[in-house]
């Protein structure tokens, strides 16, 4: 009997060719022994992998903990100048442009800095936890200082140095959560690490537009900012987890592939933690510029990141213009809507996701993310229409649609992120997705939006038209990459083990018990990976 590999795709993570395998004879005298040879794009293998891999790390709930709060006030501190725009334009005489240009001056430095952090995390030397509370000691030092600002120059600097501080957390607190849990693990556990974002943009509006409303804007910035250097000490409490731990748990452990197969790993170099040999940026860009998984996850969430940004900073404003309520109700009003659809939709998209997932559904997540972003373009364009004329109630369900589906795909494609490239270059693949998000995304849609509102006599819904482009248009990519990508995502597609370089294989050996070496069992195995292994008897 002979047998061959069938290329794989290069999306996962650029490996090799996958290699064939010679089948044992059908004769059932003597225990066989079958060399096979996979590529690590293989989900299907790694998914059998990761059910079996190490428990989390001692402390890793605590992290969880932590790092979640932490992630909420993040984003709490993020939007007080979204929630208080109108005051802080009056007090300091701004125009539409100006009031959006502080967050395009924090994102700037944000998605500049993040790579920086990302390459000094994945030293095996330096502590990760460290730079961590060093970051948000920062931003909350920051945020307190945009109280004392006394025009846009000075608000601008202080805006500008929270993205230093919060670029230092983002980066690594993701990275960091990985490598306490086992892979099988991430996407439920980074969708419960984002939950923290719409908990925290909407304690953002719901605070400080209460509070600007009641005390002034500047009472905003200190009542957000100064908890922050007080919850430092939490980070100082914490573990530092080994890197790559539980990813080679995850290639090392007992798969339940067959009643009668041990699979085990030939090449067992990196298991635990990564020693200090860290891949250089030359090399760490060319695996993640060829990794398809990574890139069109990448590429998809920059355009919702385009489209949430624009919403994020002028949805208030816009009800306050449009519907002509107050500061206070408007901030409120996000703030509660933005919660509850943020909450039910990353859970959402996890439950649906993997629910597709186990049922075969090839590249789960990006599918969860082609039906989400198709709708959120639809009830976004509907409620620029309608928003002019319909009641309030309406609106705030045409929003509610909105948020809900718009969140649909964070956690999936948070896990996309993290489980496609090595554990060597997994900040710095963090970094720049940071980088290229935001260039792309969220730095640019503010200002957009208030430039073309300013040049339309200040009609927001004109500067909106921006926002249903593009979903519409991550909605298409979503759906390129679910149906073109022939390797399914998985849990761990393109993982690589710890140690090991950016594109080997994985050797395999399965064990056969004489009563089960023969023809039938061998095509039985080949069934592992049907879309990479093909067996011809």
């Amino acid at each position: 009997m002979s047998a061959s590999a069938a290329s794989p795709s290069a999306a996962a993570s650029g490996a090799a060719d996958s290699k064939s395998f010679d089948a044992v004879s059908s004769e059932p005298v003597k225990p066989a022994s079958v060399t096979v040879t996979l590529p690590l794009s293989s989900p299907r293998f790694l998914a059998a992998h990761a059910s079996a891999s190490a428990a989390p790390l001692p402390g890793a709930y605590y992290a969880l903990s932590v790092m979640t709060l932490l992630n909420l006030l993040n984003y709490c501190d993020r939007f007080v100048p979204s929630a208080c725009k109108g005051l802080i334009a009056s007090d300091l005489h701004l125009s539409d442009v100006q009031t959006a240009l502080p967050m395009g001056a924090f994102l700037l430095i944000y998605m500049l800095t993040s790579p920086i952090f990302g390459y000094l995390a994945d030293q095996g030397h330096v502590k990760r936890t460290a730079l961590i509370g060093a970051g948000v000691f920062l931003w909350s030092l920051a945020t307190t200082a945009g109280a004392f600002a006394t025009d846009f120059t000075t608000f601008l600097l202080a805006r500008a140095a929270v993205g230093v501080g919060e670029a230092a957390y983002a980066t690594i607190a993701p990275a960091l959560l990985c490598d306490f849990f086992p892979v099988a693990s991430r996407p439920k556990v980074l969708s419960f690490f984002y939950l923290a974002i719409p908990v925290g943009a909407a304690l953002g509006y719901a605070v400080a537009g209460e509070i600007g409303e009641q005390y002034g804007w500047r009472a905003s910035f200190l009542v957000c900012g100064i908890p922050g250097m007080l919850l430092v000490l939490l980070v100082l409490g914490m573990r530092e987890p080994p890197r790559g731990t539980q990813d080679a748990a995850a290639l090392h452990g007992e798969a339940p592939v067959a009643a009668s197969a041990a699979l085990s790993v030939a090449d067992s170099e990196g298991e635990g933690e990564s020693s200090d040999d860290t891949v250089g940026w030359p090399e760490a860009l060319q695996s993640l510029m060829g990794n398809a998984h990574y890139m069109h996850a990448l590429g998809a969430v920059t355009l919702v990141s385009f489209a949430s940004g624009g919403i994020a900073d002028w949805l208030p404003t816009w009800l306050v213009r449009v519907q002509h309520i107050d500061v206070g109700t408007a901030g409120t009003l996000v703030g509660a809507i933005t919660c509850v659809a943020g909450i039910g939709g990353s859970l959402s998209g996890y439950v649906i996701g993997e629910w597709l997932d186990a049922r075969g559904v090839r590249n789960a997540y990006f599918v969860v993310g082609a039906l989400s972003q198709l709708v959120t373009c639809l009830f976004s364009a509907a409620l620029l229409v309608a928003g002019t004329w319909a009641s309030l109630p309406e609106t705030a369900c045409l929003i509610f649609v909105c948020q809900f589906c718009m969140w649909l795909n964070v956690g999936g494609c948070s896990a996309v992120i993290a489980n496609s490239v090595d554990v060597k270059i997994r900040s710095r693949a963090f970094g720049l997705s940071i980088l290229i998000s935001h260039l792309g995304g969220d730095a640019i849609s503010p200002s957009l939006i208030g430039a073309i509102s300013d040049e339309s006599g200040g009609n927001l819904s004109t500067g909106f038209s921006v926002v249903p482009v593009a979903f519409g248009l991550a909605a298409l990519l979503f759906a390129y990459a679910a149906h073109n990508l022939r390797e399914g995502h998985g849990d761990t597609a393109g993982m690589l083990p710890a140690g090991k370089s950016l594109s080997d294989d994985i050797e395999l050996r399965l064990h056969e018990s004489p009563r089960s070496a023969n023809a039938s069992s061998a095509t039985e195995f080949a069934t592992i990976e049907t879309d990479t292994l093909e067996a011809e008897v």
